[in-house]
């Protein structure tokens, strides 16, 4: 997506990979927790994203690819966090970031989504219907684009298919 829209790099490719770091600072009985988290357990959940930032910047000396890590979790809106960024004031690696990351949630991680994923098409709506208040309403578009074009098998058949799924992306 970063190649799309031409803000592909170093920085990005590290803070794409490593976007949920401040996570390992937070106990498995939180992350994992199969029930509502309480608010204490939301506010210490949503401090990964400034210890990734923290990481990113001061251990790993990435202080670009820190922000976009920080902007993760910001919102179209502003209703995000850890800043309430508005619109362009968050960055655009950060929105990327953002928007891959709920994609893999909703048709990946059982865990997260409601204990069972969505279709690429139920996961498409999803996003539009997000669009210009979680979302860049323009990046879903573009993604939503670039994802048909790859020809990417549905998540259903990524088990029983690897060869593919390596043949695209390795």
């Amino acid at each position: 997506m970063a190649k799309v829209v031409d803000c592909y790099d170093e920085d990005m490719k590290i803070a794409s990979l490593l976007h949920d770091i401040g996570k390992m600072g937070i106990s498995k009985e939180i992350l994992l927790k199969p029930a509502k988290l309480s608010e204490l357990e939301y506010q210490i959940i949503k401090a990964h994203s400034h210890i990734g930032n923290n990481i990113l910047r001061s251990i790993l000396n990435l202080p670009r690819a820190a922000l976009f890590v920080r902007d993760h979790h910001e919102r179209w809106d502003g209703s995000g966090y850890p800043r309430g960024l508005i619109g362009e004031e968050i960055s655009i690696q950060g929105r990327i970031i953002c928007l891959c990351d709920a994609f893999d949630t909703m048709t990946i991680d059982r865990r997260n989504y409601n204990k069972k994923t969505l279709s690429y098409d139920e996961a498409f709506e999803e996003l539009r219907r997000c669009s210009w208040s979680q979302f860049d309403g323009d990046l879903v578009e573009q993604f939503i684009a670039t994802v048909k074009a790859l020809s990417i098998p549905h998540n259903e058949k990524w088990y029983e298919d690897r060869d593919k799924i390596n043949e695209i992306f390795l």
